[in-house]
């Protein structure tokens, strides 16, 4: 099976954030004649209960839009504040409950407005990184909503003061109320300088990491996926000159973005203790009540996940190291344990991308009508983006936009395993009634992700549109992925918890967190000579 090494720009966009979220490297099998791409504690349990709100209208409109035909228009900001400074008035002021739900509505309508905006410039930023005019509308955006905060947050605590609570809770639900007083409990203006500068950061990496990775060696430039491909199984001669380059690469980057990532560290601290916490840990977890679970509960789960999923996996590599003959598996083999992994192939009729993408949407025609009409509406609408490009965004999400009502897949993996998981994600915006206030959408990557690897499931039965007679393979390569994303989430999650309890600590220790944790959940790895792979220095921490 033919893997796109995307392995250092993966670990460093989930580093990125401090909740953590599965994920994993794109599966492509092997295409014949095609070449291969280089792209809480928590509230109680009556909660549910309590939540309990109005249906929304069996009918809601779409806008209908095609991506191109959305016009981003850049949200004025004093205008925009001077407006929540009327609608906390107004709150304050309201004489009956109908009044304050009224001002909430209308709220909720200039949100999904500047919510689209935001989205627009954010797709059209990860789409092409390097033009200055949407990389000053995207950072304009990120800086926008970080300003606008502070009137937001008088509104807010307008509605978690008003003496018609009961009939807010009533009306939107006891867990939405809860967290807007987690909110509001959570907020300090001072707090605005430190997340503008962590805007500045992150779109520095994202910038770095739609560009393509490669190193040079005598005045040539090489992808960094050749050069892998060279150590797995090149000439040689040629595979300590490969090592060579690696390493020049890896201490580059981890040096300049392993600063990065300690400098975002270092922001978030100094707001979490501008809040009172001693760490951006605790202050995470506190303003995170709403999940309904803790830190507690985290650690409770990584322990389970090393009691019962890691052993699992841990079998699975000693029969691979059987297989192999030998007593130790490349870091690109751990990640292709079961023997079927080497059978997977797409059907002989597939022959590029595009090709990929004609039969991903046929499965999906077929699968269902529900996943046929998101797919009809998605590619109508040109509502997707699929292949990589130069200065893509490297990655794969689905976002929504709330004021238009319709969702957009984008992905620079160009595998289909990757499609049909964001297709998941979009199928559950495609299909979900609107809230009636923003503030009612409470669903971290946790739920989240339910909906992308069921698809991934529920598409089992056609998946030989894809992989002809190898889709049985395919099959139980989804499950033993899925299990693979949970312990790496494991990895990540400890990592960053480790970090953002000990923000002090040097780039050189936070690599050898990494090291020993990945070492923990993944066992043994034969790094292929390479020190800074060895020693955790991935190029993204």
């Amino acid at each position: 099976m033919k893997f796109s090494l995307r392995i250092a720009a993966l670990l460093l966009s989930i580093l990125l954030l401090l909740s953590a979220c599965a994920f994993r490297l794109p599966r492509i099998p092997k295409l014949p004649f095609f070449s291969d791409h280089s792209s809480s504690s928590g509230s109680s349990s009556s909660d549910v209960e309590d939540n309990a709100q109005p249906e929304p209208s069996d009918e809601f409109q779409r806008s209908d839009l095609s991506f191109e035909e959305m016009v981003y228009v850049r949200p004025d900001y004093d205008e925009i504040a001077a407006q929540y400074e009327s609608f906390a008035q107004r709150v304050r002021k309201a004489g009956d409950a109908q009044t304050v739900i009224d001002v909430w509505l209308e709220e909720t309508k200039l949100t999904s407005e500047y919510s689209d905006m935001n989205t627009l410039a954010m797709l059209r930023f990860n789409l092409n990184t390097a033009d200055e005019k949407l990389t000053e509308e995207y950072q304009y955006m990120q800086d926008f909503l970080v300003r606008l905060q502070t009137p937001g947050n008088e509104f807010i605590k307008a509605l978690v003061e008003s003496p018609f609570y009961p009939q807010l809770a009533e009306r939107f639900g006891a867990r939405t109320m809860e967290a807007l007083k987690i909110s509001a409990e959570h907020y300090d203006p001072e707090q605005e300088q430190f997340e503008i500068l962590e805007n500045e950061l992150v779109t520095q990496y994202l910038q770095w990491n739609s560009q393509e990775k490669t190193a040079a060696y005598h005045g040539e430039d090489y992808a960094l996926t050749d050069l892998y491909y060279i150590l797995m199984g090149g000439e040689e001669v040629d595979k300590p000159i490969a090592a060579s380059m690696i390493d020049s690469y890896y201490r580059e980057q981890n040096q300049t973005y392993g600063e990065l990532y300690r400098s975002l560290v270092q922001l978030r601290t100094e707001t979490a203790k501008l809040l009172g916490y001693d760490n951006y840990l605790d202050y995470h977890y506190a303003i995170s009540k709403q999940q309904g679970y803790g830190q507690q509960e985290v650690e409770n789960f990584r322990s389970w996940v090393r009691e019962y999923l890691v052993p699992v996996r841990n079998e699975l590599r000693e029969q691979a190291m059987e297989r192999n003959g030998t007593d130790q598996l490349t870091f690109l083999e751990s990640y292709s344990l079961l023997p079927e992994n080497e059978k997977i192939y797409y059907d002989p009729s597939i022959q590029s991308t595009d090709d990929v993408i004609d039969a991903t949407m046929r499965l999906m025609r077929e699968l269902s009508v529900p996943t046929g009409e998101l797919v009809d509406y998605l590619e109508q609408y040109h509502l997707l983006d699929l292949k990589a490009a130069n200065n893509k965004s490297d990655g794969a999400f689905t976002t929504f936009f709330y004021g238009y009502q319709e969702p957009f897949v984008f992905s620079s993996y160009e595998d289909a395993g990757t499609y049909i998981h964001e297709l998941g994600h979009a199928l559950n915006y495609f299909r979900s009634k609107p809230t009636e206030v923003a503030e009612q959408n409470l669903r971290g990557a946790d739920i989240m992700e339910i909906h992308s690897q069921s698809l991934e499931l529920l598409a089992s039965p056609k998946l030989s549109i894809l992989y002809g007679d190898t889709a049985p393979y395919m099959v139980r390569s989804n499950i033993a992925d899925m299990l693979q994303d949970i312990i790496n989430a494991c990895v990540i999650d400890e990592f960053q918890h480790e970090i953002y309890a000990n923000p002090d600590m040097s780039l050189e220790e936070y690599n050898a967190v990494y090291a020993r944790l990945n070492k923990e959940y993944m066992g043994e790895v034969d790094y292929l000579a390479s020190l800074p792979l060895m020693r955790g220095w991935t190029g993204s921490i």
